[in-house]
C-alpha cells in the first residue's frame, strides 16, 4: 500500500518540503553499454537484423549494423562503394509496403515498419539508447537518399510515414527529451531537417502542420547552445545548431503563410538572436543567408511580418556580430562574420521592400503637414510670412519620426569604433534623411572639444560622411516644393550636424594638430557646398507671391553664420599654413571662396590685403614647375587666392611688390597664356574678364572691346617675349590709374575718323589698346634689340587682327594701326606690324562674357537679359508690414534679451504704422513698457536701447498725431541689431546720433548724411557701412510718402552718384537696383524716377560699365517703362488691378502698373484665326524695322505679300485642325502640324462681338457656363512632327543631324520643330509672358507625341540677340548657316535644339 501510495498519489502540497519519515533515495548508476554490430552483406541479412522482436538489444544490434553500414558508403575520400549501396537500395526495394502500390487503401502506407515498431516499444519502455539509435539511422538513411533522385520515392515514404500521428508522437517525446539528453535530441532534429528538406522541401509544408509535434520544445533547444571552449566541433553539432537547421529550413522552404505564423512565434525568434553571438561561424552565415534571401529579400512576404523578426533587439544582436570573438576557420577565410554582418544590415536598413524603413519626408519631421498653414486665418495668412508658421523655429531638441525603430537601433551603433559601423549608420542614415537631424540631437553624449584620440577620428570620419550624403529632391516632399519649406533647425541639422558648434570648429581650427585643423576646413568646405545646394533649392521653390522660401533662405544662412567660425579666424588659419602642407593650403584656400561665394555677408567683416599672400603663392607656384604632384596642388590654391582677391577692394592687381618682376594681374594673364599646368580654366577666365572690366581696361559686355582679343592674340604667339610683358604690365598699370583718359582719346579718334557722316562707332575700341598706342614710342626709344621689335610688331598685329575678327571698325583699326606704325619708325619691325586676317573668333574663348544668365525675351531682346519672374527674385524684397497684432501680447512672456535679439521689440514698434489708431496707440503704450524692462534689467546693452527707444517714443509724442514715416521705424529696428553687437563697425556712429537730442525730425532721415559724408569709423568698413544703409533704405520705402520723403531729401541722387564708384562691389549694386524695383512697385514711383531723376538714362549708364548686373539693369529698365520695346515677359510690378478693368485698346502708354493676363491655350482653331496670325506678322514686321532688325524680316507687311494669307490658312490653320481630329476619325495624315493660339481673358458682356474692334485688335467671345467671355488673340506657335524646313535639310553640314533625327523616329522617338512663334505687337503690355506660356504647351505637345528632342532655327543677326533668346528657353546651339537669296545677302541663321527628359 505504500508503494502504491507513492507511485500513484497526488504530489505534496508543497513540493519543497522533505519527507521526513522516508530514507533517502539511493542515486542509480547510469551505464550506457556500447552497442554490438555486424558486418552486412546482403539485403536479406539486412531485413533479417532490423526485424522487430520484444528484444530490444538485438533491435539496438541491428540498428547499429545499419548504421554502420550507411557509414560506410562513403570512405573519407568522397569515394562512394557501389556494393554497400546496392545492399540500401535492394533493402528499401524489399520492405517496400504493400499499400504503397495500391491506392485504393484507407490507411497510409507504413515504411520501413520493423524500425518504426522498435521506436515505439523503446519509447514505451523508456529505452533511451534504441530511440537515439533510430533517429540516427532515419536521418542517415534520409540524407543518403536525398543525395540519389532515383531514391527520392522512397525517402518521401520514410518521411510520410514518420510524420505520421504515431510517428509524431515519437518524434515530440524525443525532442523533449531532458536537457542533458542531446545525444537523442541532436539526432532526432537532424532527422526532422532531413524531413524538411527532402526533395527541395516537399514536405515541409506537412512538417510544419505538424508543429504540435515536430517543432515541440523547438524555442527550448535552440537555447541549448555549446558549454566548451572555444566553438564547437562543425562534425559534433550542438542542440543549438541543429535547431537552428531545422528553424531555417522551415524559414527556406514553407510558403508565405506558413512563414508568417512561424515568424509571429516570438519565442521562437527570441530563441535564435538570443545566443547567437556565441554560435560558430558557419552557423551565423547560415542564419544571415538564409534570412536575407527568405525573408528579407523575399518580395511576397509583408512588411509586418518581416518586422516581427527584425526588431530593434534583433537588429541590436546582429550589430553585435561587428565585435565578434571567436576565430574562424581557413575554410570560413573568405567572408568575416562581421562583413557577414554588416551585409545583412545593409540590405535589411536601407532597403525599402525590407521592412524596417518605412516612407518618409525627409527635412519635413513626422507629423508636419507643409502643405498647410494651420494657423492660417484668412486666405492672405501667408503674407505674414514664417511667422504665420508655428513649428517653423521648432525642432532643435528633438525630431519627430516615423522610422522610430531605425532611430532606436542608430543610437546603439557604435560608428567611432568601427568603420563597418561607421558604413552602415552612413548609408542608414542616406536612405533614410529624416534621421539626421534627429540621430546627432538625441547624441548629446559625445563632446567634440578636438582630441586627436581614436574615437575623435572615428566620430569626425561620421560627421564628414554624413554632411556630404546628399539632400533629397524637394526637400524630402513628394513630386514638387511643398507650400512650406522645412524647419530650418532641421536643414542645418543636416548641413551642420549639432556637435559642430562655433566653439569646436574654432578650437579645431587654431589647433596645432595638422588633422584636426585639416578635418576642421574640410567639414566647413563640404557644409558650405551643401549650404550652397540648399539655398539653390529655396530659391526654385519660391515664388514672387508667397515669401516664405525666401524667408526661409535668409534664417537659414542666418543660423548658419552663427555656428561656424568668422572668416577672420579662417584667414589666420590659412597663414599659419605651413608652406610644404600642400593639402591643407588648397582647402583652406577653397574656404576662403566659398565664404566669399555662399555667405558673402559674413566674408565682409576681413580686413586683410590679399596682395602679399598672393605673391607669395605665385612665387612657391614658380618654384614647383615641373615638379608634377606638388605643381598641381600649388596651382589649385593659387586659382583660388585669385579667385578670392577679386572680392577684395584692397587687392592692388597692378602693382608690382619688390620680390616679383611682374603685378598679379600681368602674372595671372602670362599663366593664363601659358597653359602648361592647365591654368587656362573658365574659372581663371571670367576671373580676368572681371578684373579688366573693374578697372575699366576694357569695356563690360563688349565682344570687341573686351578681354577676348588680347586673350587670343597672346595664345596664339609661340612664345611670349618678356618685354611685351613688361609693356603690357606698364600699359595696364597706367590704364587701371587712368581709364577717363583713354576713353577721351578714344572718342578722339571716333571723331577724326567720323567725318564724312558715317556717325558715332559702337564698341570702338578698348581703353587697354588706346594705351598700348600711347606706350610704345617709349617702349621703342628703350628698346635697342631688334628681335623683341619684331615680337611686339607681330603681337600687335594678332591684336588688331582679332579685335578684327570680333567685329571692330576697320577704319578705326586703320587708325590705330598707322599710329602704331608711326612709333615703330623706320625699323625692320615695322614690316611685321599689319591687321592680320584672323577668320575665326573661337566661342570657346567666351571670357569677357559673364554666365548668360536666362532670359524671356522676344525677337526684340535689345533690352531685356533677365526674365521678369528672375528679377522679381533677384530685385523682389516684399514689403513685410506686420499685421500680427499678437505681437502686442507676445513681447510680454520674453526676456529682455529675447526682446532685442528675436525681434520682439521690432514686431512691436512697425505697429506703430498700422492704419488703425488704436493699435498705434496700444503700440506706443506697449513700447514705453519695452523701454522701462529692459533699462530695469541687466541687459548688456539696455542703456542704449533704452535710449533708442526712449527717443522714439518722444518723437512720437512730439508729432501732434502726424503719421511717423517708415524711414524712422526702419532705422530703429535696424538700429537695433546694431546695438546688439558692440562690435559693429556703425556702432560709434549710431551712439553719438543718439546723443544730439531726445526727438527726431520727421522730414529727415537718420545716418544717411552720417554715413555718406563723413569717413567711415574703421578701416575698410566703409562698404560694410553702405550695405547695412541700403538695406535701411529699402526697409525705409513703404508708400508713396516714402517717395516724397527720399525726393525731398536728395536720397536718389546720392545712390546713384555712389554707382560711379569703380570699387563698388556687385552686391552694393544690386542692393541699389533693388531700391528702384521697390519704388516702382510704390504708386507713382516710377514716374517720379523717370522724370525727376532721369532713371532710364542713368540705367542705361550703368548697363554700359556694368558686368553681371548689366541684365539687371536692363529689366529694370523695362519695369519702369514696360511699353519701351514691350517684350515677352512676366509682370514686374505687384498687381494692383484685374485685367478686366484694364482697356486693352488703349495706347501703348498705358498705366505700367496694370498687370498683364493670363494665359489660356487655344487647341481648336476657327477661320478668323488666319486675319489674326497674319495680322500678328505684320505687327512683328513694323516693330522689327522701328528696332533696326528689318534684316531678319524685311519691310513689306505679309499681308501684302501673294499668296501668304492662302498659305497661313492652308499650311497653319487647315492642316493643323486636319492633324488634331485625325486621332479620332482614323485619317491618315501626312503633313503632322499643330498651331496653338494664345488668348488674355480680358472680360465678359453680352455686347461683346467677335472680329477686330477699333484699334485693330483681334477678339473671340465664347459662352463659359452661361456667361459671355471676351478674349484678346495675342500669339500664335506652330509646331511640326518629323519635320525639317527644305532650307534645313539642304545644308550639308545638318546632313548627319537630319538623319539621326529620322533613324530615331523609326525607333519610336519623334522630334518637333517650330515652325514661328510669333505675338502681335499692338496688343502692347498685354503680350507680356506670351513666349512663356507658347513655350509650356509645346513641351506638353512634345511629352503627348513622345517626343525626345525640340528643334527650331532663329535669325542670327543683331548680335545673336535672337539665339540668346531661345539659349535662354533651354535651347542649345547647334551651327550657324546661310539661306541664300536672290539679289540679296544672304540671310544668317543658327539652328538650335533642346532635348526633352
Amino acid at each position: 500500500m505504500k508503494r502504491k501510495r507513492i507511485l500513484g498519489g497526488a504530489e505534496p502540497a508543497n513540493p519543497d518540503q522533505v519527507d521526513t519519515t522516508r530514507p533517502p533515495k539511493r542515486k542509480r548508476n547510469v551505464v550506457h553499454e556500447a552497442p554490438t554490430s555486424e558486418e552486412v552483406y546482403s539485403a536479406r541479412q539486412l531485413r533479417q537484423l532490423l526485424t522487430f522482436e520484444q528484444d530490444l538489444r538485438k533491435s539496438r544490434h541491428g540498428l547499429q549494423s545499419f548504421k554502420d553500414l550507411l557509414d560506410g558508403i562513403y570512405n573519407e575520400a568522397g569515394e562512394k562503394d557501389e556494393a554497400k549501396m546496392e545492399i540500401v537500395v535492394q533493402f528499401l526495394d524489399m520492405t517496400k509496403p504493400r499499400a504503397a502500390e495500391a491506392e485504393t487503401e484507407d490507411e497510409a502506407p507504413v515504411y520501413l515498419a520493423d524500425i518504426m515498431e522498435a521506436w515505439s516499444m523503446a519509447s514505451q519502455m523508456s529505452n533511451e539508447n534504441v530511440m537515439s539509435a533510430v533517429a540516427v539511422v532515419l536521418a542517415l538513411l534520409l540524407k543518403l537518399i536525398s543525395a540519389h533522385v532515383e531514391l527520392v520515392p522512397s525517402g518521401l515514404g520514410i518521411a510520410r510515414t514518420i510524420l505520421q500521428r504515431r510517428q509524431q508522437e515519437l518524434l515530440a517525446k524525443n525532442l523533449s527529451a531532458d536537457k542533458g539528453k542531446d545525444f537523442i535530441i541532436s539526432p532526432t532534429l537532424r532527422l526532422l531537417r532531413e524531413v524538411i528538406c527532402l526533395d527541395g522541401g516537399a514536405l515541409a509544408l506537412p512538417a510544419f502542420r505538424a508543429r504540435t509535434y515536430t517543432l515541440k520544445s523547438l524555442a527550448r533547444n535552440m537555447g541549448l547552445r555549446f558549454l566548451g571552449d572555444g566553438i564547437e566541433d562543425p562534425k559534433r553539432p550542438s542542440v543549438r545548431t541543429n535547431a537552428v537547421r531545422v528553424f531555417l529550413s522551415c524559414v527556406k522552404f514553407i510558403h508565405v503563410e506558413a512563414k508568417r505564423d512561424l515568424l509571429s512565434q516570438k519565442d521562437l525568434v527570441a530563441a535564435l538572436m538570443r545566443s547567437l553571438r556565441d554560435d560558430p561561424p558557419y552557423l551565423i552565415f547560415e542564419v544571415l543567408n538564409t534570412l536575407r534571401s527568405s525573408v528579407v529579400l523575399d518580395q511576397k512576404l509583408s512588411k509586418d511580418v518581416k518586422i516581427r523578426l527584425l526588431n530593434s533587439q534583433s537588429l541590436a544582436r546582429i550589430a553585435s556580430l561587428y565585435t565578434y570573438k571567436h576565430q574562424q576557420s581557413a575554410e570560413e577565410d573568405s567572408q568575416s562574420v562581421a562583413q557577414a554582418a554588416h551585409d545583412f544590415l545593409v540590405a535589411a536598413c536601407t532597403s525599402p521592400s525590407a521592412g524596417i524603413i518605412r516612407s518618409q519626408n525627409g527635412y519635413y519631421p513626422d507629423g508636419l503637414d507643409p502643405d498647410v498653414l494651420l494657423n492660417a486665418q484668412s486666405d492672405g495668412a501667408g503674407l505674414l510670412g514664417l511667422e504665420s508658421v508655428s513649428w517653423i523655429d521648432s525642432f532643435v531638441d528633438e525630431v519627430p519620426v516615423r522610422n522610430t525603430l531605425l532611430s532606436d537601433f542608430i543610437q546603439t551603433l557604435r560608428p567611432w569604433s568601427s568603420l563597418k559601423q561607421n558604413e552602415l549608420l552612413v548609408a542608414i542614415l542616406s536612405a533614410c534623411p529624416e534621421l539626421i537631424a534627429n540621430y546627432f540631437a538625441n547624441k548629446k553624449s559625445f563632446s567634440f572639444d578636438p582630441k586627436l584620440s581614436a574615437t575623435w577620428i572615428g566620430y569626425s570620419t561620421l560627421l564628414f560622411n554624413t554632411i556630404r550624403l546628399d539632400i533629397p529632391q524637394f526637400f524630402g516632399h513628394s513630386k514638387k516644393y511643398a507650400r512650406l519649406p522645412p524647419p530650418t533647425a532641421v536643414v542645418l541639422g543636416n548641413i551642420l550636424p549639432l556637435p559642430l558648434e562655433l566653439k569646436a570648429l574654432s578650437k579645431c581650427l587654431s589647433q596645432k594638430s595638422n588633422l584636426v585643423s585639416f578635418f576642421a576646413v574640410r567639414i566647413l568646405v563640404i557644409s558650405l557646398e551643401k549650404l550652397s545646394t540648399a539655398l539653390d533649392m529655396h530659391r526654385k521653390a519660391s515664388n514672387a507671391s508667397d515669401t516664405m522660401w525666401q524667408d526661409a533662405s535668409r534664417r537659414l544662412i542666418d543660423e548658419f553664420c552663427r555656428r561656424v567660425p568668422s572668416i577672420k579666424e579662417v584667414i589666420t588659419a590659412y597663414r599659419a599654413l605651413s608652406e610644404d602642407d600642400l593639402l591643407q593650403r588648397v582647402a583652406a584656400s577653397r574656404l576662403l571662396v566659398l565664404y566669399h561665394d555662399v555667405i558673402p555677408q559674413a566674408a565682409l567683416g576681413a580686413k586683410f590685403d590679399f596682395s602679399p599672400v598672393l605673391s607669395a603663392a605665385i612665387k612657391r607656384f614658380e618654384s614647383a614647375r615641373g615638379n608634377g604632384e606638388e605643381a598641381s596642388l600649388r596651382l589649385l590654391e593659387l586659382e583660388n587666392l585669385f579667385t578670392v582677391a577679386k572680392y577684395s577692394p584692397s587687392m592692388k592687381w597692378f602693382a608690382r611688390s619688390d620680390k616679383s618682376q611682374a603685378s598679379p594681374f600681368i602674372t595671372l594673364l602670362s599663366l593664363y597664356t601659358d597653359n602648361s599646368q592647365g591654368f587656362a580654366t573658365p574659372n581663371v577666365q571670367r576671373i580676368l574678364g572681371f578684373i579688366a572690366e573693374e578697372h575699366e581696361l576694357v569695356i563690360r559686355l563688349s565682344k570687341v572691346t573686351g578681354l577676348r582679343p588680347l586673350l587670343l592674340a597672346l595664345r596664339t604667339l609661340p612664345d611670349v617675349d618678356p618685354g611685351i610683358w613688361t609693356f603690357l604690365d606698364n600699359c595696364s598699370d597706367r590704364c587701371a590709374r587712368s581709364p577717363v583718359k583713354y576713353q577721351e582719346l578714344i572718342s578722339e579718334l571716333v571723331v577724326e575718323n567720323s567725318k564724312d557722316g558715317d556717325g558715332a562707332v559702337e564698341d570702338a575700341l578698348s581703353p587697354l589698346l588706346m594705351t598700348m598706342v600711347e606706350q610704345l614710342p617709349f617702349f621703342v626709344s628703350s628698346t635697342t634689340d631688334k628681335k623683341s621689335l619684331v615680337n611686339m610688331a607681330d603681337f600687335l598685329s594678332n591684336y588688331l587682327g582679332y579685335t578684327k575678327a570680333a567685329g571692330g571698325s576697320k577704319k578705326l583699326l586703320k587708325a590705330v594701326l598707322d599710329k602704331l606704325s608711326s612709333a615703330l619708325g623706320d625699323s625692320k619691325a615695322r614690316k611685321h606690324l599689319s591687321i592680320l586676317d584672323q577668320t575665326t573668333f573661337p566661342d570657346e574663348m567666351d571670357i569677357d562674357q559673364v554666365p548668360q544668365q536666362k532670359v524671356m525675351a522676344s525677337q526684340d531682346d535689345e533690352n531685356a537679359r533677365l526674365s521678369e519672374e528672375q528679377l522679381q527674385e533677384v530685385l523682389a524684397v516684399p514689403i513685410t508690414i506686420s499685421k500680427d497684432n499678437s505681437a502686442l501680447v507676445k513681447w510680454t512672456s520674453k526676456s529682455p534679451e529675447e526682446l532685442v535679439e528675436e525681434g520682439y521689440t521690432a514686431s512691436v514698434v512697425w505697429l506703430l504704422a498700422s492704419e488703425h489708431p488704436s493699435i498705434r496707440k496700444e503700440a506706443l503704450t506697449s513700447v514705453i513698457k519695452i523701454a522701462a524692462k529692459i533699462k530695469e534689467s541687466s541687459y548688456e546693452e539696455s542703456e542704449q536701447v533704452w535710449l533708442l527707444l526712449s527717443e522714439l517714443i518722444e518723437t512720437v509724442r512730439h508729432s501732434d498725431g502726424a503719421t511717423i514715416p517708415n524711414s524712422l521705424l526702419a532705422f530703429v529696428c535696424r538700429a537695433l541689431d546694431v546695438l546688439k553687437v558692440p562690435t559693429h563697425c556703425l556702432y560709434p556712429k549710431l551712439n553719438t546720433f543718439l546723443t544730439r537730442g531726445p526727438v527726431w525730425d520727421l522730414e529727415k532721415i537718420p545716418l544717411v548724411q552720417d554715413i555718406l559724408q563723413e569717413g567711415p569709423t574703421e578701416d575698410d568698413a566703409y562698404y560694410t557701412e553702405l550695405s547695412w544703409l541700403f538695406n535701411y533704405l529699402l526697409d525705409s520705402l513703404r508708400t508713396t510718402e516714402d517717395v516724397g520723403l527720399f525726393h525731398k531729401r536728395k536720397v536718389f541722387e546720392r545712390l546713384f552718384a555712389l554707382n560711379s564708384n569703380p570699387y563698388m562691389g556687385p552686391n552694393l549694386r544690386i542692393q541699389t537696383l533693388k531700391i528702384i524695383y521697390r519704388v516702382s512697385s510704390i504708386e507713382g514711383g516710377s514716374d517720379t524716377l523717370i522724370t525727376r531723376f532721369g532713371v532710364i538714362s542713368w540705367l542705361e549708364s550703368q548697363k554700359a560699365v556694368s558686368g553681371s548686373d548689366a541684365g539687371l539693369c536692363s529689366t529694370a529698365k523695362k519695369c519702369l517703362m514696360p511699353t519701351d520695346g514691350a517684350d515677352i515677359r512676366e509682370p514686374l510690378a505687384p498687381k494692383v488691378s484685374p485685367l478686366a478693368d484694364v482697356n486693352m485698346s488703349a495706347p501703348a502708354s498705358s498705366s505700367s502698373t496694370a498687370s498683364p493676363p493670363s494665359f489660356e491655350i487655344r487647341e481648336e482653331l476657327i477661320p478668323e484665326d488666319t486675319s489674326f496670325i497674319t495680322a500678328a506678322f505684320d505687327s512683328c514686321v513694323a516693330h522689327l524695322a522701328a528696332v533696326d532688325c528689318a534684316g531678319m524680316w524685311g519691310t513689306q507687311p505679309f499681308s501684302e505679300k501673294d499668296g501668304f494669307a492662302d498659305s497661313v490658312r492652308d499650311d497653319m490653320v487647315v492642316a493643323s485642325e486636319r492633324f488634331r481630329n485625325s486621332g479620332s476619325t482614323g485619317e491618315a495624315v501626312e503633313d503632322k502640324v499643330r498651331t496653338f493660339i494664345t488668348e488674355a481673358r480680358v472680360g465678359s458682356g453680352a455686347d461683346a462681338g467677335d472680329g477686330l474692334d477699333d484699334s485693330g485688335l483681334h477678339y473671340r467671345v465664347s459662352d463659359d457656363g452661361g456667361i459671355t467671355v471676351r478674349y484678346l488673340q495675342v500669339g500664335a506657335v506652330v509646331v511640326h512632327l518629323d519635320w525639317f524646313p527644305h532650307y534645313i535639310e539642304s545644308q550639308a553640314g545638318f546632313a548627319a543631324l537630319v538623319g539621326k533625327a529620322k533613324e530615331a523616329r523609326s525607333q519610336g522617338a519623334p522630334s518637333v520643330y517650330i515652325e514661328v512663334m510669333v505675338s502681335d505687337f499692338r496688343v502692347g503690355h498685354a503680350r507680356r509672358g506670351v513666349g512663356t506660356a507658347l513655350m509650356g504647351r509645346v513641351r506638353e505637345f512634345a511629352a503627348e507625341q513622345g517626343a525626345k528632342t525640340l528643334f527650331v532655327d532663329s535669325w542670327s543677326g543683331k548680335g545673336g540677340r535672337l539665339v540668346r533668346y531661345y539659349e535662354s528657353l533651354g535651347f542649345v546651339a547647334v551651327d550657324d548657316f546661310l539661306v541664300e537669296r536672290k539679289n540679296k545677302d544672304p540671310w544668317p541663321g543658327k539652328l538650335l535644339r533642346m532635348d526633352l527628359l
